[in-house]
Formats: C-alpha cells, sequence, structure tokens
C-alpha cells in the first residue's frame, strides 16, 4: 500500500509547475498561433473578396473576434487554470459525458486529421524531389509523424528545441514575405479577382478564423504560468495583437506583390511570391512550400471536416463562462471580462455563426466530422451502459 507521504510526492510530480514567465507564454502562443495556414489561406479569401479593402477587413475582425475570444478564455484560464484547459472548463461545467465528447472530437477530428493532412502534404512535396515509388508520399507521411512523434518521446528539452527552432522558422518566413512583398521590385497592381462567390463572407471568416485558430490552446499552459490571473490575460491579448498586425502585413504585402486575382490564383502565394521576386534559385521558396503550399482541395478538406467540431466545443467553452460564473459567484477571479455578459454574448453568437457558416459552405466534410464524433457518443452510451 502506497503511503500517504508517497501519494503527495506523486501527485506533486504529476502537477504542472508554474515556471513560464509572460515572454515564455507569448512565445508559445504567438507560436501556436502562426502555422502554415497563413500561406495558403489568403489566396483562398481573395477568391471570395472584391477588393484589397475586404481582404484586410476580414483579417482585422479576425483579429477582433479572436481577442474576444481570448478574453473569455483569459478568465477561464486564470479562474481555474488547469493543464486540461478546454477539457476542465468543460467537466466543470456540463460534467464527465461532454467533456469525453470534446476529447474524443479532439482526438478524431481535430487534432488527428490536422496532424494526417499535413504529413501527407509533406510527403507529396518531398516525392517532387526524392520519389520513392508509387507509395512515396504515404511513405514519407509515415516517416514524418514516426520522427516528430520520437522527437517528443525522447524528452522535453529536444522537443522544446524543435518547437523553437520550427516558430522561428514560420515567424521569418512571415516576415521574409512581408518585407519582398512590401518593398521588393515589380509589384502587381490589386487588381479585382472580378468574381463572387455565393458562400459569402462566412466562408471567409472559416477561413480566417482558421488561421488565428489555436489561441484558446494557451489554456492548456495556464497551470505552468507565473501569475496566471496576471499573465493570462496579457499574454493573450499582445499574442493577439502580434499576429494580427503580422497577418494585415502579409496580406497587403501578398496583394501588392501577386495582385488580387493573381493572389486568389494562386496555389502557393507565398512562394509565388518569393519566385516572381528573387528567381526560382532561392531556397527560401523550397522552404516555404513545404511549410505552406497547401494543394487546395487538401486544405478545403481540412477545414471542412475540423471547423464544425472546432467551433462547437469553443461554443460550449463560451457557454460555460456563463455557467460557472452563476453556479461559483464567490470564487475569487483574477481576470474578469470586460463588459460582462456584453463580450461573451458576441463571442458566442460569432461561435454560432461560424457553426453554421462551416456546416453550410464546407460540404462532405463537414458531415464526416459529424458522424465520428456521432459515434463517440455512441461509445459513450454503451460504456456507461457497461458500468
Amino acid at each position: 500500500m502506497t503511503s500517504p507521504a508517497g501519494s503527495s510526492a506523486s501527485t506533486a510530480v504529476a502537477t504542472p509547475r508554474p515556471t513560464l514567465t509572460l515572454a515564455d507564454a507569448v512565445g508559445i502562443i504567438v507560436g501556436i498561433i502562426i502555422g502554415a495556414g497563413i500561406f495558403k489561406t489568403p489566396a483562398l479569401i481573395a477568391g471570395n473578396v472584391d477588393s484589397t479593402a475586404m481582404l484586410v477587413l476580414a483579417w482585422i475582425i479576425g483579429g477582433v473576434i479572436s481577442l474576444i475570444g481570448a478574453l473569455c478564455y483569459a478568465e477561464l484560464a486564470s479562474t481555474y487554470p488547469d493543464a486540461g484547459g478546454d477539457y476542465h472548463f468543460l467537466t466543470r461545467a456540463f460534467g464527465q459525458r461532454l467533456s469525453f465528447l470534446f476529447a474524443w472530437g479532439r482526438l478524431t477530428v481535430i487534432q488527428t486529421g490536422s496532424i494526417a493532412l499535413l504529413a501527407f502534404v509533406f510527403g507529396d512535396y518531398v516525392s517532387e524531389v526524392l520519389p520513392l515509388g508509387p507509395f512515396s508520399t504515404a511513405v514519407y507521411a509515415a516517416l514524418v509523424v514516426a520522427g516528430l512523434t520520437a522527437l517528443h518521446v525522447a524528452g522535453r528539452p529536444r522537443t522544446a528545441f524543435a518547437q523553437n527552432l520550427l516558430t522561428a522558422v514560420e515567424i521569418l518566413g512571415v516576415l521574409l514575405v512581408a518585407f519582398v512583398g512590401l518593398f521588393g521590385p515589380g509589384a502587381a497592381p490589386a487588381t479585382a479577382t472580378g468574381a463572387s462567390n455565393p458562400a459569402g463572407f462566412g466562408l471567409v471568416m472559416v477561413f480566417v478564423l482558421l488561421t488565428y485558430g489555436g489561441w484558446n490552446e494557451a489554456s492548456y499552459v495556464s497551470a505552468e504560468v507565473r501569475h496566471p490571473g496576471r499573465n493570462m490575460v496579457r499574454a493573450l491579448v499582445l499574442s493577439i495583437l502580434v499576429v494580427t498586425v503580422l497577418y494585415v502585413v502579409v496580406n497587403v504585402a501578398l496583394v501588392r506583390g501577386l495582385g488580387l486575382a493573381g493572389l486568389a490564383a494562386s496555389k502557393a502565394p507565398a512562394a509565388d511570391l518569393l519566385e516572381k521576386m528573387t528567381g526560382r534559385a532561392t531556397a527560401v521558396v523550397v522552404i516555404l512550400i513545404v511549410l505552406g503550399a497547401l494543394t487546395r482541395r487538401g486544405f478545403e478538406t481540412m477545414v471542412s471536416y475540423t471547423a464544425p467540431i472546432f467551433w462547437t466545443f469553443i461554443l460550449l467553452a463560451g457557454i460555460a463562462l456563463f455557467i460557472l460564473r452563476r453556479r461559483e459567484p464567490t470564487r475569487p477571479r483574477p481576470f474578469q471580462v470586460p463588459f460582462y455578459p456584453v463580450t461573451p454574448i458576441i463571442f458566442c453568437v460569432t461561435c454560432v455563426y461560424l457553426l453554421y457558416a462551416s456546416l453550410a459552405y464546407t460540404g462532405f466534410g463537414a458531415l464526416l466530422g459529424v458522424a465520428v464524433v456521432g459515434a463517440g457518443a455512441i461509445v459513450l452510451v454503451l460504456t456507461s451502459r457497461a458500468s
């Protein structure tokens, strides 16, 4: 039998320690948000707007919505700091059955689907350089997943180094695209696409907010941040402001370099811009292709598969804020959402709209994602009866 002292020691080891500074938290959140999406979604968005002003407005609105959501999460994360993040909030507000569905959806749809898609994209592009036969893409995809898994198993120092390196490459890539597009020679005029898409602004915002996605992941590090009551909100706000500025500047640079119609027609906007400005020989083009030049169909499939599930659980996290405020009115809240309840209401309404847009404008992939989570509900019912 384990002694009480042993139990305490085990618990102490398993509990995350608050070691992250404000700067650490900002770096982690920015690194989570900025990903391959920014090298692809500008083209998809440009194909659904009729002016540069509308393109820029969409990215600004996306930053504002993300900031509002971050403020809601800041209250939850600072009041209930826990390594479980969304799972912890949803469990406290709705119970373990719904949080089980969240965990199921995150495992089978949100995270797993994204990893598989990006692995196959990596395999596609590496196969163009060094093909390995008819199953080349699958082989490379399996290798990159296995390699990254081994890196994580190897230990935190190596994982942290790889994370920092990849984050630095992504941010440097974004800054390089912005610099070349804004100051490079031979910029194209920002002509309109000349086409309108019936999906309209709803689909545009689905793509925009997919690219901003990741700020909610900050809740998972809330238990490791020093003084979370003060630093979590600062980290979230600073991170989203930085990312919003970067995204707006990059899109302006892409439009200046390729033109709105040219951007809409591009499958690899960042690579096309650098190729146009610097020529095919640059190695940076190859890096950006691997990082962000996703096939249009594959990227849209990922969006349609993950977006409805993502926005469903983000909406429930927003609702959890109201439930927990009412259920635990005396609990200390180091940070409170400004202009409550207006701010979280705006956030929840936005989530409902984006959930509708992701279902209405995406197609089969959305239905498949919903079906997978539905299978999780069946598993939950069966296991509940068995117990």
